[in-house]
């Protein structure tokens, strides 16, 4: 039931098409034309991915990432979250691709976020701390960040 013996033959004997076809891609890679190729389509894939991770939006975040910081993204985090503007905010970054209310709430952002009850969205649409008790230690909101 073998399509060849055990022994005296190889894949190259057996699939001589398939063996010059590798041989050709094989000399071909081999040119430094070819290698000059590969090497700016891997340079065309990797830098965008390299760019959205390197270069920042004014809120310190990535450009594929978000803030908690940001009124828009966690409206609590935004009224209840510490009133710094340092390179520590990049704690408060998370992707874009995943929610809010799962990303910021986790780890060390669960403390600065300082939002008791881990929702991004207060309750009746707003943040007002002294009366909503929605900070764990109340803070006062800033509107410039």
């Amino acid at each position: 039931a073998l399509s060849f013996p055990k022994t005296g033959r190889n894949w190259q004997a057996t699939l001589p098409t398939a063996a010059v076809a590798v041989e050709a891609v094989i000399n071909a890679a081999m040119t430094g034309k070819a290698r000059c190729k590969m090497l700016m389509l891997a340079l065309m894939i990797f830098t965008p991915i390299w760019a959205v991770h390197y270069f920042t939006k004014a809120d310190g975040c990535p450009l594929i990432m978000k803030s908690c910081y940001n009124i828009d993204t966690c409206q609590a985090c935004f009224a209840c979250g510490s009133s710094k503007t340092t390179p520590a905010e990049k704690h408060f970054c998370f992707y874009s691709f995943s929610s809010a209310d799962s990303s910021c709430f986790t780890g060390q952002r669960a403390t600065y976020c300082n939002v008791a009850d881990k929702k991004c969205e207060c309750e009746g649409g707003s943040c007002n701390t002294a009366q909503d008790g929605i900070c764990v230690k109340p803070m006062v909101a800033t509107t410039t960040r």
